[in-house]
């Protein structure tokens, strides 16, 4: 499933000059699928109006919420709403594998060299996120919980609890409650019995648990007291202690859920040449440190690191690797593979119970 890019030689200028036959969109306007939140605006300035500028290309954005479904529906459909689509480390390998995507491996878009991770054919590294445990110092203070076990326990920390709405990463923080340990996640996840084991668990919490489809959604469900703590993704808590303010704490030393966020090519975009275009422009190195200098997301281009604004490295995931559970793991990507749709069913008929 992995495969090699080198280096990049096609220009933009030879991609628009392609076009499109059949009386289809042009190459010149491209339509990107985002996950909206503070990743997407610190994409919007860092990649996509410097990319219009220089290209005189016309990007339309839009977000969804990174489920498969919504891409294969797109496809199902022959009705393509994007041609680019962002894409996390559980559904990117998933949508590749069942030809939701298009391999670009061939179109020398990114090279090996300057990425720590085997590439994949269909997926260009944009930057590393991080799902964690947070809480809101303004009212817990220093005295807030410390593990996944003190996130379940409702009795010495009362209120809700903010879960994302589907089984991955779901699944994952109830064996971390369980006293699984980072390092032995992915193989308690993969073992006869670890699901049983993890639904058991949610069990005990299910009472207190709260819904949410968005980080946004999570950090003003935590704001307003709705929820005593919740799973969020880093970049978009210390964007809301940055812009707005809050004292909401990143609970690192507890475990937290890291992986690649992807750029992607829908299958049989009428735009595959712009969209190659754009994808060479953000895989660079300029463009990845200037994202996380925006949104605190640790880059994926090795080339970027040295770019990056000093004062952030604390609130990289990248500092906190030793308490990461690695979601680009062959093992863990694989699991999800041949195991998502079956959890989703079960996940969903579990929540309706």
């Amino acid at each position: 499933m992995t495969g090699n890019f080198v280096k990049p030689c096609i220009a933009f200028a030879l991609s628009l000059a392609l076009g499109v036959a059949g009386g289809q969109a042009s190459a010149a306007e491209l339509r990107i699928g985002g996950v909206g939140g503070a990743a997407q605006a610190a994409a919007t300035e860092a990649m996509v109006k410097p990319y219009e500028a220089m290209s005189g290309a016309k990007i339309i954005e839009d977000e969804y919420d990174q489920k498969l479904a919504e891409i294969r529906s797109q496809q199902e459909a022959k009705s393509l709403k994007w041609d680019i689509i962002m894409v996390g480390p559980s559904i990117g390998p998933l949508a590749c594998d069942e030809g939701l995507l298009e391999d670009i491996s061939g179109k020398d878009i990114v090279k090996q060299s300057d990425f720590t991770k085997p590439l994949i054919p269909c997926l260009v590294p944009m930057f590393s996120s991080s799902g964690v445990m947070v809480y809101n110092g303004a009212k817990l203070g220093d005295n807030g919980p410390k593990t996944w076990a003190d996130f379940w326990d409702v009795k010495k920390f009362p209120g809700k609890r903010g879960f994302y709405n589907a089984p991955n990463e779901t699944i994952e923080l109830a064996l971390l409650a369980d006293g699984v340990s980072t390092a032995d996640l992915t193989k308690v996840l993969t073992s006869p019995g670890g699901i049983d084991r993890a639904f058991k668990k949610l069990d005990e919490l299910k009472p207190n648990i709260q819904w949410w489809n968005s980080s946004s959604e999570a950090l003003q469900l935590l704001a307003s007291g709705d929820i005593a703590m919740t799973y969020a993704w880093n970049g978009r808590v210390t964007k809301a202690n940055m812009d707005d303010k809050r004292d909401f704490r990143i609970v690192w030393d507890a475990g937290h859920l890291n992986g690649s966020e992807y750029y992607a090519v829908m299958k049989n975009t009428p735009n595959l040449d712009g969209a190659v275009g754009f994808l060479k422009f953000a895989a660079e190195a300029k463009q990845q440190a200037a994202f996380t200098n925006i949104t605190p997301y640790a880059p994926l281009n090795n080339a970027a690191v040295p770019l990056l604004d000093p004062s952030l490295a604390e609130v990289l995931p990248s500092s906190h690797m030793n308490t990461a559970v690695d979601q680009d793991d062959p093992a863990y990507v694989s699991f999800w593979l041949d195991n998502m749709d079956n959890l989703n069913e079960r996940f969903a008929a579990w929540q309706a119970q």
